[in-house]
Order: structure tokens, then C-alpha cells, then sequence
């Protein structure tokens, strides 16, 4: 959960929205395992000049879905993916990218809602066994609390490490009751209609920097977008996630998707 660049601390004050210097943009898998690409197909590692930057999902052969803030103070230009590879580095296919929307209401400057963003790829990807979209939820369609779901990606995999995982990785989430969730992260941050909460029952574990704009996969579907968290597998502060059917109509809008 964290723009295409390093962590990064923000302080933002406001009269109904705080936001303390340990709530990230960055995802990273934490008490995860090794993930095989065959069976997370969509996955694609969105990269900069610098390597690995941001996890994104295939929606169609020419649109990438991901958070808002992986764009950030990054031209198009400087943009490709990788897909069908367990790796960030190497194998797989190669894409440049061409376009990138973000939501109109995401502004950024600490305030996370609205946190989607689809990128165009120069070229269409060719569809395989490790290459595939993934199905998107119809709009509004509710996600049942302690519904299991899966997220994958790249990212580094303890809280202090700077360095992302070369392989992908995976972990086993359940999402949260919304009112649960805002009371974790009240006095925090304001959980919005458009995020919701997922995380561990009982082990540590968490998606976290280097997994931000990759997909929340829960009954077949794409829920939320790894967006972002108070730290990363901290007790009581589960991941918080963009919530994928709230933006089913702005998807179909900008991708046709």
C-alpha cells in the first residue's frame, strides 16, 4: 500500500480525518507462503525504471485495475507490468503502459478514499494458463463478514525491511464487520462505504508495502484493492481495502470491462 517509490511517513491533520504517522500506503505480505502463478493468473507487478513497485490485477487484455496512489508522481511513460511470472524480476510477459486513470475523487495528500485506478497497456496481453483476468463483483454486491478471502504480491515480508520479495507471495484473510472496522481506526483514520477491513484471525500476518493495487480475491471475485493500514500486521489494526463493487460503474466506464 504505498505509491510508486518508498515508504514514505505523512502526517495529515483535518476536522474529521487524522492520520498517524504509522498509517501507510504500503502493502507487503506478512506470514505468507510462496504463491503459484497458475492459480493467481491475474497478478501482474507494475514497475518503474527502479523494478517493482505496486501489485495490480488483469480485468482484460489491455487494462491493468490498481490503487490510485501506486500513480503518483509517476509519468505514464515510466510504467510497464509483468504478467504470468511467479516472479517480479524475471520470466512472464512484459508490457508497456500507455494510459492511466485515476478515480476523479481521489485526491491523495493522506486522504485514501477513492484509492482505484486502471492503467492502458500499449499492447494487449496474450491469455494462458498463467495469464488470465479475474471476475469482478456486479455493483453494490455485499461481501459477507468473515467471508475467506486470498491477496498475493511482491512486497517485502517483515515491517522493517525495505527490500521486496522476489517471489510472489500469498496469505489467507477474512474480511471484517464495517462497524468493527471503523472502531479499530477510529481516531486513526475515516473508514469510508468505499473501504473495508480484512485480516487474520489468529496468526500475524497482513498485506503490506510492495502489495499496494493488488487484488483482495474472496468466492471467485476481486473485493478490494490492497489500499492501506495502520502498520503492517499490527494487533488490532487489520488491512483496510478498497471495496471493488463500489466502483463497478467507473470501471465498466473507463475500461468497458
Amino acid at each position: 500500500m504505498i505509491p510508486l517509490k518508498l515508504f514514505c511517513v505523512v502526517v495529515i491533520l483535518s476536522a474529521n480525518f487524522i492520520l498517524s504517522a504509522k498509517a501507510s500506503l504500503d502493502g507487503r505480505i506478512i506470514g505468507g507462503s510462496p504463491a503459484d502463478i497458475h492459480y493467481f493468473p491475474y497478478q501482474v507487478s507494475i514497475q518503474n525504471n527502479k523494478g517493482h513497485q505496486c501489485g495490480g490485477s488483469i480485468i482484460h487484455k489491455s487494462f491493468i485495475l490498481t490503487a490510485a496512489h501506486c500513480l503518483e508522481g509517476e509519468p505514464v511513460k515510466s510504467l510497464k507490468i509483468r504478467a504470468g511470472s511467479h516472479f517480479s524480476n524475471k520470466g512472464g510477459t512484459i508490457r508497456h503502459v500507455c494510459g492511466a486513470t485515476s478515480h476523479q475523487n481521489y485526491t491523495g495528500k493522506g486522504y485514501y478514499d477513492y484509492d482505484i485506478a486502471v492503467l492502458k497497456l500499449c499492447n494487449p496481453l496474450i491469455f494462458g494458463d498463467t495469464i488470465l483476468p479475474i471476475a469482478l463483483p456486479e455493483f453494490n454486491e455485499p461481501i459477507d463478514v468473515s467471508t475467506p478471502a486470498t491477496v498475493t504480491g511482491w512486497g517485502t515480508t517483515t515491517q522493517e525491511s525495505s527490500v521486496f520479495s522476489p517471489r510472489l507471495q500469498k496469505i489467507s484473510l477474512v474480511v471484517h464487520d464495517q462497524n468493527t472496522c471503523r472502531k479499530k481506526y477510529k481516531g486513526l483514520a475515516e473508514i469510508t462505504p468505499r473501504m473495508f477491513c480484512a485480516g487474520c484471525q489468529k496468526a500475524v500476518c497482513d498485506s503490506c508495502y510492495g502489495d499496494s493495487g493488488g487484488a483482495l480475491f474472496a468466492k471467485g471475485k476481486q473485493v478490494g484493492i490492497v489500499s492501506w493500514g495502520y502498520g503492517c500486521a499490527e494487533k488490532n489494526y487489520p488491512g483496510v481495502y478498497s471495496r471493488v463493487a463500489k466502483f463497478r460503474k467507473w470501471v465498466k466506464n473507463k475500461t468497458g470491462v
